[in-house]
């Protein structure tokens, strides 16, 4: 699902309990019944789930077995995105926890980091191949094969390297948002640098907060606290080097623009569009839901506005959002912004860093 853009959609397929057996036989209704409003999405999702019927036919392509224990092995990992009970097993580990009992010796993490270490350099013959740490290990006799013996003869391990696990994270975020114009402006850069992927998930923040009493958000009716808020949000965007004109208006009105960034989102151009958003309240001083801003923020992605409101406000987007927006409170997700790794939340635009250098250490995990 990550490699399709939909790596939002984890979570749900995880909560449906929907393993790799069941996900090849689903149909447009089961993705519907799952509450996938979004028609692109439920097409991009049968697409896929038609390549991957072919892919795993083609086993003399890939060298790799596909029989149960493949489906095992794969089960547990869905796009590297699992649920906390399996984080911290990649491929590897796996199979050398399977045989704990043969390394009293060794412990998992240990055997983990030494096969990943021998997957690096494939050109450096000086360096064991992956066969040879998990001969050292004795794992080699899992009755879950990697490769076939003839595979092993050449130590191509090109397989098991497509099952290590890139660095993630989901980045769930509401316009409304005060602190979120700081993460919105950093993430890209600081996850570029790091190597990590990160998912752009848009969620009704207004409507997460009314279903939680709050009415206009956190800081509204509290003086000394909006107060804090506005001076901390400056001082901070100094630290950064970003630029900062406090906004007009406050809190916002950011309903018809979350419904344009979910439709982004399912469209692959959220970040682009959200980027511009927040810089014009927080930095050109014109307000998130002011008359011609929303029009701007999508002419600045490169399209026509009116090609997309009217497909932004019909029912699919409404359900599809509303859907994704009761999946941020059953994740545990309370205001914005949240960086959501393995199942590890991290809340606030001060916890971004911890986020992304987590995600680079259980990358693999």
């Amino acid at each position: 699902m990550t490699d399709i853009g939909l790596g939002h959609l984890t979570e749900l397929f995880i909560e449906q309990e929907v393993d790799f057996d069941i996900l090849e036989r689903l149909t447009e209704a089961d993705l519907k019944e799952m509450g996938i409003a979004v028609l692109g999405a439920r097409k991009r999702l049968l697409k896929a789930i038609g390549e991957r019927k072919g892919s795993t036919h083609a086993q003399p392509e890939s060298g790799c077995h596909h029989g149960k224990g493949a489906i095992v092995r794969r089960r547990w990992l869905l796009d590297g995105h699992t649920t906390k009970r399996r984080r911290h097993l990649n491929y590897a580990n796996h199979i050398a926890q399977r045989e704990r009992g043969k390394l009293p010796k060794i412990p998992r993490k240990e055997a983990g980091a030494r096969c990943q270490t021998a997957l690096q350099p494939e050109q450096d013959t000086g360096q064991k191949t992956i066969f040879g740490v998990l001969d050292e290990l004795r794992v080699s006799s899992s009755p879950f094969p990697i490769f076939p013996p003839e595979r092993q003869a050449h130590g191509n391990f090109s397989c098991l390297k497509d099952h290590m696990a890139k660095a993630s994270l989901d980045f769930w975020f509401g316009y409304g948002s005060t602190y979120t114009y700081l993460t919105v402006s950093r993430i890209t850069d600081l996850a570029a640098a790091r190597g990590v992927d990160v998912r752009w998930v848009p969620f009704n923040l207004t409507a997460l907060f009314g279903s939680k009493g709050i009415v206009g958000g956190p800081f509204v009716g509290r003086t000394e606290k909006i107060g804090y808020m506005w001076r901390d949000l400056e001082r901070r965007a100094t630290r950064y080097g970003l630029k900062y004109k406090k906004p007009a208006v406050y809190p916002v009105d950011s309903q018809k623009t979350v419904r344009v960034g979910y439709l982004a989102q399912q469209e692959s151009w959220c970040e682009q569009f959200t980027r511009r958003v927040f810089e014009m309240n927080f930095v050109e001083g014109r307000p998130i839901g002011a008359a011609g801003n929303l029009e701007a923020a999508v002419s600045s992605t490169g399209r026509n506005p009116q090609d997309f409101f009217g497909r932004a406000f019909t029912d699919q987007i409404e359900q599809g959002l509303a859907t994704q927006t009761v999946m941020a409170e059953k994740i545990g997700l309370f205001g914005s912004p949240h960086a959501l790794v393995q199942g590890e939340i991290f809340w606030g635009d001060d916890r971004l860093e911890d986020a992304l250098d987590f995600a680079v250490a259980n990358a693999s995990t």
